[in-house]
């Protein structure tokens, strides 16, 4: 089978640990929590060491960005055990470093999207969570059909931790709550542009917005440990408020020089993605940026 990588990654660092290519299609999901709140890029960083043994196919920082270590057609080593790794797509969670290793709400909605993203470009329809090991392992998923797996069942770990655990039947309900959209009678019911924003509006309650902010002379000067950074200006408010705390994926174009974008989750809300860190390696001055917005969630 033809294997694609979802269109939601902003950052890519492939990892050396990996089976290539998996012995399986897919059929799993399983989702783990990083006990502690890394980046994408750090993520990435620790995966790409070969003495760590570990990698996953994407990670979601606590910004709700998406990175992917290991592409979909290739096995993960990431669940503790190889037949899971193999039918599975691997997904970790930036979460607290403690019980219940709770995650953002940002990394959290960005899940829902990234999961259905998954299971749409795989033929998946529907999304099972039993919440039984033995029956989960002993099912044999049937065509359009995956179920998920936790790492907690094939060793002694917390992994994904309870916040997510015990929110396993909503990911699953939600997204194939999307699934269904996307196969029924969903339609574009609304499109439009307001200033910096263009958007459309699904009959099922999805809504997606988009546009770009330019900011010139941007110097990256302040410390922040290893790096420098600087805070952007928030864009223009959405043309409407979201029901929930949408999926905001934001990427930068600099004039010169590398950057990469955290989001300021103390300014997101349902109506405004919020300030953006630009973060680099070096002291830059007098750059300009192009802020690149790609906004997904429920209008109603």
């Amino acid at each position: 089978m033809a294997y694609s990588n979802s269109p939601l990654v902003g950052y890519t660092q492939i990892s050396p640990n990996k089976t290539v290519p998996r012995n399986n299609k897919i059929d799993r999901i399983t989702i783990h929590c990083t006990a502690g709140k890394v980046s994408v890029e750090a993520l990435g960083a620790m995966f790409h060491e070969p003495s760590k043994k570990a990698s996953s196919n994407y990670g979601i920082g606590p910004d709700g960005r998406v990175g992917m270590y290991v592409e979909e057609k290739d096995r993960a080593w990431c669940s503790s055990n190889g037949s899971n790794d193999h039918r599975a797509v691997n997904i970790e969670v930036a979460s607290e470093a403690y019980h219940p290793y709770a995650v953002t709400d940002a990394a959290y909605e960005k899940l829902i999207v990234l999961v259905s993203d998954i299971c749409k470009r795989n033929g998946i329809t529907k999304l099972i969570w039993f919440g039984d090991k033995d029956r989960t392992l002993n099912y044999e998923p049937k065509n359009g059909e995956a179920v998920m797996t936790v790492h907690r069942w094939f060793d002694s770990k917390a992994c994904p931790g309870d916040y997510l655990y015990n929110r396993h039947p909503e990911i699953a309900s939600r997204v194939n709550t999307l699934l269904s959209s996307s196969t029924n009678d969903d339609k574009v019911i609304e499109t439009g542009s307001a200033g910096m924003w263009s958007w459309r509006k699904w009959s099922s309650g999805v809504a997606e917005c988009w546009g770009r902010k330019q900011h010139n002379g941007v110097n990256i000067v302040k410390p922040w440990g290893n790096v420098y950074f600087q805070v952007l200006d928030a864009p223009d408010n959405y043309p409407f408020a979201f029901a929930e705390y949408p999926s905001v994926n934001v990427t930068l174009q600099a004039t010169h020089g590398n950057g990469w974008a955290l989001n300021n989750y103390s300014t997101y809300s349902k109506n405004n993605p919020g300030n953006q860190y630009i973060c680099n390696a070096v002291e830059i001055r007098g750059i300009d940026v192009t802020a690149n917005y790609s906004v997904i969630g429920r209008w109603k």
